[in-house]
């Protein structure tokens, strides 16, 4: 069975996580689905935002460990170097899975309820915008369940909420609720119930699909460059990417529209 369900209205993706009974656990045909779904919609023209969510009573509990390592010779300590290797594999098809949310051209919003435990955790931190109700529960579970964090979210946290605040949830495990959330940084709207989550943040996502694609791949290209970057670096570069592509009919149709409101507000003196 699939594991997402895609849904589309008004320049808006909704790609939903959709393995309820199990409050949306990660099994292996997540991993396999998601880059795919990614690439198809960024391909979609009348795609202009993409928002991510969970079926049921959860964002996601985090990584189906039994499904994914179904053999458990490769994680078992006598593991042979063929078998690590496949444990190697294995871990960079999922972080490359996780990767391609990063690097999606589009921007990708994250509406959060319930449980975003681990693998859910990495999911969101890959995404350019987090949003959730007061039902989420977090958890960088991974050290709590013998694991090394190893799908982004001990590279991408530090820049959203700071090192300090990512080494205490990393070294820790603890769960910590959207309050906190909101207070840290991790999220940037929170709502009261779940009904409201998901209405407010489709409706965020059509603010974000109403502006022109061109200009919003832009700004996510440059955000996304400039994290490695000093200041000054970062604002030449900005400066090279603007004189290469500001010439764009989504510009012109701009200056068009205040040249005739300049007209219409001359006339009016």
């Amino acid at each position: 069975m699939a594991f997402f369900e895609v849904e589309k209205e008004k320049g808006v993706a909704t790609l939903w996580l959709n393995n309820p009974e199990n409050h949306n656990l990660m099994r292996w045909e997540f991993w396999e689905e998601l880059p795919k779904h990614i690439k198809q919609l960024e391909q979609e023209k009348d795609v202009n935002c993409i928002r991510i969510a969970g079926k049921g009573d959860a964002f996601s509990a985090g990584l189906d460990i039994l499904d994914v390592f179904q053999k458990k010779k490769e994680i078992s300590l006598q593991a042979n170097a063929e078998e690590r290797l496949e444990l190697y594999e294995t871990i960079v098809l999922m972080q490359n899975a996780i990767n391609c949310v990063y690097e999606c051209t589009k921007p990708v919003v994250a509406a959060i309820h319930g449980y975003c435990i681990g693998g859910g955790l990495d999911l969101i931190s890959a995404c350019d915008i987090r949003v959730a109700s007061k039902t989420a529960i977090f958890s960088l579970r991974e050290v709590r369940v013998a694991i090394v964090a190893d799908m982004g979210s001990l590279q991408r946290l530090p820049a959203i909420i700071g090192e300090g605040i990512t080494r205490d949830l990393a070294l820790t495990g603890r769960d910590f609720n959207a309050e906190e959330a909101l207070r840290i940084g991790l999220i940037t709207h929170l709502y009261e119930t779940d009904d409201q989550l998901f209405d407010q943040s489709f409706k965020f996502c059509l603010k974000i699909a109403k502006n022109s694609a061109f200009v919003t791949k832009g700004v996510k290209h440059v955000l996304n460059k400039q994290r490695d970057m000093t200041l000054s670096d970062s604002l030449n570069y900005v400066l090279l990417y603007n004189s290469a592509f500001l010439h764009s009919k989504d510009l012109q149709k701009t200056v068009e529209r205040f040249e005739k409101l300049m007209k219409k507000s001359t006339k009016n003196k």
